[in-house]
């Protein structure tokens, strides 16, 4: 072996070990700054008892550690394979979150009709569980809560698609 194919070995070796080292550090770095950021924030807020903050962080978690991940595999992969590990994570996510995506347009749309947002205004929906009727007491951004009596349904705004509106409130000469 000629000492220049000897120096081009250890150097390809080393290189792949510094990119390979990069890439954990970069992917360590992230994690331990999230940590910091977790416990200040519930040290700051004193919320360790509240799931929604455990859900929050985890969120903020998974998406900096798969954004950490895609820039460290850079250092080790090829440009083309990390592309196309990328365009399979956004063909994946899209598809995963298709009826989200339903729910949040289809919440943004029915709350523009305003026979249906009158808090007295009393309907009816098909769901699985087949026709529920009640008042919308709460909503957030991909479900809404429909109550009659005692009893509370969290659905989903695509239920809405079709309804049937049962009672309005009336409404008083002193009131308009």
């Amino acid at each position: 072996m000629s000492s220049g194919l000897i120096s081009d070995v250890l150097y390809d070796a080393g290189s792949a070990m510094w990119g390979i080292a990069s890439a954990v550090v970069i992917v360590a770095a992230c994690q331990a700054g999230l940590d910091v950021i977790n416990k200040g924030y519930s040290t700051a807020l004193n919320v360790e008892q509240r799931w929604e903050t455990a859900i929050s962080m985890a969120t903020l978690r998974l998406i900096v550690s798969v954004v950490s991940v895609i820039g460290a595999a850079g250092f080790v992969l090829r440009t083309q394979w990390v592309e196309q590990m990328t365009s399979g994570l956004v063909v994946g996510l899209g598809f995963g979150l298709q009826a989200t995506i339903q729910d949040v347009v289809t919440g943004f749309i029915r709350r523009r009709y305003d026979a249906l947002m009158v808090h007295e205004t009393v309907i009816e929906v098909h769901t699985t569980m087949g026709k529920v009727q009640g008042k919308i007491t709460r909503m957030h951004l991909s479900t809404f809560e429909l109550s009659k009596g005692d009893f509370t349904y969290v659905l989903p705004w695509t239920t809405l698609r079709e309804f049937k509106i049962l009672r309005k409130p009336i409404k008083f000469i002193g009131d308009l």
